[in-house]
Parts: structure tokens; C-alpha cells; sequence
């Protein structure tokens, strides 16, 4: 089975929402810089930075492909024997395939499920290698995505 999702469901923001963050940053460079916090000012420009970049990159779809040996997710294949549960879970309303991971530094991985897959079909095909538990995806990640960041 295997379909295509966006890298990332992160809402197109106007000019204004840029214009926004350039002036807040400022400002708080400024301040910090004044107060001779030379760090935080670093912080701050590193941040917002990161995040123009990220908001201002178009998101290419990544093609997603369940196979015997795992899952392959724009051309990364993720073991099953590296996978310990899996849960399809709803939030926004776009649907997810939740996986945990035997890896520590990454315990969650994260798949939105395409619009032309049957939700019932690939719960059944994931059955049969992994167990289903209940999965939720951490709060500030969900609270981030929520606010657009």
C-alpha cells in the first residue's frame, strides 16, 4: 500500500504574519541587546530565522509505502523489528499513523494518512505485524501545530 502526503501540514502564512515576527524579534533583539544579553539576542535571531525558513520552503509531497521489510517514507525505510505498536489516531482532522519506536531519540513517528487511503484497509495490514495501542502524540507538539509553528 502506499500513498503521498505533504511534508508537513503547516498552514501558508501571509506577509503580515511574517511582518509580525520581524517586528517582535526586533524588538526583543533590541532589548536584549541593551540589556546586554548578547545570548538571548542570538537565540532569538537563530529562532526566527529557522522559522522564515521553514514557513517560507515549499512543502513536496513525500510518497509513503508500506512493505514487507517496513516502512519507507520519502525514501527512508523503517524496519518493522525498530517499530514497537502502531495507532491511527485524528487530530485537526487529518488522520495519522502513529508509530512507537524503539529508538530513543525519536519515540514517535508521526505519518499523515493520504485523503484515497481506506483507514480500515491499512489498520487490517498493520495488524498482522504490529500490535495497536493507544497512542496520542505529545501535547506542545499538537499545541505548536495548532498555533502554526
Amino acid at each position: 500500500m502506499q500513498w503521498s502526503t505533504p511534508t508537513a501540514h503547516i498552514q501558508k502564512k501571509s506577509n503580515d504574519w511574517f511582518a509580525s515576527l520581524i517586528i517582535i524579534a526586533g524588538a526583543l533583539i533590541f532589548v536584549s541587546i541593551l540589556t546586554d544579553n548578547y545570548i538571548v539576542a542570538l537565540l532569538v535571531l537563530s529562532a526566527t530565522v529557522a522559522l522564515i525558513i521553514a514557513h517560507s520552503a515549499p512543502h513536496i509531497p513525500q510518497n509513503v509505502e508500506l512493505r514487507t521489510g517496513g516502512i519507507i517514507v520519502a525514501n527512508t525505510l523503517t524496519p518493522w523489528n525498530t517499530l514497537e505498536s502502531f495507532a491511527i489516531q485524528e487530530y485537526f482532522g487529518i488522520p495519522r499513523l502513529l508509530f512507537v519506536s524503539k529508538k530513543h531519540w525519536m519515540p514517535i513517528i508521526s505519518i499523515p494518512i493520504g485523503e484515497d487511503v481506506d483507514i480500515d484497509e491499512l489498520r487490517e495490514l498493520i495488524e498482522g505485524i504490529l500490535p495497536e495501542k493507544d497512542i496520542h502524540e505529545p501535547f506542545l507538539y499538537l499545541l505548536a501545530e495548532r498555533f502554526g509553528l
